[in-house]
């Protein structure tokens, strides 16, 4: 039985620091090795180092399951988990020499190895635009409201400061008007 484990949080693996890394170089040695499956051990071994994002290469393989299978430890006669690509599991075998074994998965040409390392690059790419989308919508949201609420502000600020120089230019003529009525009587009075 094969063991799939699907990540159940939101973020992406292929927005860990150094996934992608880690994935095109476990295609580029899945795709060119005359071994079609490998172990964790002999991953490290060829690449001469362990994956940047994960514990183990095969871990790596059960993360990115668009890519990759991994094998039960038991289906292996090293009994480790092993991880293979999916277009080499399926392709058509070399037949072995002896009849009672599988077939041999012969390694992936240069042009199917770049379309799926531009597919890995491409997978990566979608999911950091996903997780910066939000960006593109928020910032601008944001920005606006500001911009409306200082608009608003300045609005409530211009129509509080005219209503208070209606009501002091309200104060000051009603005492002119006043002044100018008594000096006109004063005025009348002086003429007689």
């Amino acid at each position: 039985m094969e063991k799939t484990v699907i990540s159940t949080t939101n973020a992406s693996p292929y927005l860990k620091s150094g996934r992608l890394s880690d994935v095109l170089a476990l295609i580029q040695i899945l795709a060119y090795h005359r071994l079609a499956k490998r172990t964790h051990e002999g991953l490290r071994a060829q690449l001469r180092r362990h994956p940047l994002t994960a514990d183990t290469w095969t871990e790596i393989g059960q993360q990115h399951p668009e890519f990759f299978r991994v094998l039960e430890a038991s289906k292996h006669s090293s009994n480790q988990e092993t991880v293979t690509l999916i277009t080499r599991f399926v392709q058509e075998g070399i037949p072995a020499e002896n009849p009672d074994e599988p077939g041999i998965s012969p390694p992936l040409t240069p042009e199917i190895t770049g379309k799926l390392l531009d597919l890995a690059i491409q997978l990566h790419d979608r999911e950091a635009q996903r997780r910066d989308r939000w960006k593109n919508v928020i910032v601008p949201t944001i920005v606006a409201v500001i911009a409306a609420g200082a608009s608003i502000i300045a609005a409530v600020i211009s129509s509080t400061k005219q209503s208070k120089s209606l009501e002091t230019n309200t104060c000051i003529a009603k005492p002119e008007t006043t002044f100018s009525k008594s000096n006109a009587t004063d005025i009348e009075k002086s003429t007689k």
